[in-house]
């Protein structure tokens, strides 16, 4: 009797061992501690797997880590060895745009001119610091980006319900002493979605830009079409 209770006690010590040892894995593998080179190397993949078909995602841009995407998609570029960061979204402190959620068609776009001055090292003023624009589209979607290589000439750019775009150059306007319109790129429509990016070859990212994204995951680099 002794030794069967031993025995007993023997396999209820294994299988509670084994039992620790399975939680203990488990929680070790749902918090990423020992299989993460693994998790990460499955996310490199899959990134690597979005970059190869030119598809941009809007989480990706917003809420996650830089995202590589290839030229190949890309209708208006020259270059093919080319290629674009999309990054998280920058704020730009010294100009910012929003569209009145109870009037679809206007825009508002806001300068900090003080601070425009002191970043770009400049004297502009402005008698109105916030404009606002009419449009005949309702917006869909806003974005405020530095074009070129210069961080000193913000673009704000209207993506409308109908996928066709309006933008506000603050950097020309400033010069011209003359805000109060917005120009529409030609040619484009179909639009869904807006990126900012950096402009890269090789190891090297020297300019800024954005990027407007049809359906079929084709893009334009605006800076390109503003910047002919």
């Amino acid at each position: 009797m002794v030794k069967k209770n031993g025995k007993g006690l023997v396999i209820a010590l294994i299988v509670s061992l084994i039992v620790i040892i399975g939680l203990i894995g488990f929680i070790c593998y749902d918090k990423e501690i020992i299989f993460s080179s693994t998790t990460k190397n499955e996310k490199k993949q899959e990134a690597s797997s979005k970059e190869q078909k030119g598809e941009i995602s809007k989480e990706s841009n917003f809420n996650s880590d830089d995202l590589i995407i290839r030229s190949e998609k890309c209708i208006n570029c020259e270059n093919s060895n080319n290629y674009y960061l999309v990054s998280s979204y920058n704020h730009i402190n010294e100009v910012e745009a929003y569209f009145d959620s109870s009037d679809n068609k206007k825009g508002v776009v806001s300068i900090d001119i003080n601070e425009y001055n002191k970043k770009a090292v400049s004297n502009y003023s402005l008698s109105n610091t916030t404009l606002e624009y009419k449009f005949k589209k309702e917006i869909r979607n806003v974005i405020v980006s530095h074009i070129g290589q210069e961080e000193l000439a913000p673009l704000v750019v209207f993506l409308m319900n109908d996928g066709t775009l309006n933008y506000i150059d603050i950097y020309k306007g400033l010069e011209n002493n003359n805000l109060s319109s917005y120009k529409e790129i030609k040619n484009i429509k179909d639009i869904i979605t807006l990126y900012q990016a950096a402009v890269c070859s090789g190891e090297y990212c020297n300019a800024r830009t954005i990027l407007a994204q049809k359906k079929d995951g084709n893009f334009y680099d605006l800076m390109k079409l503003v910047y002919e």
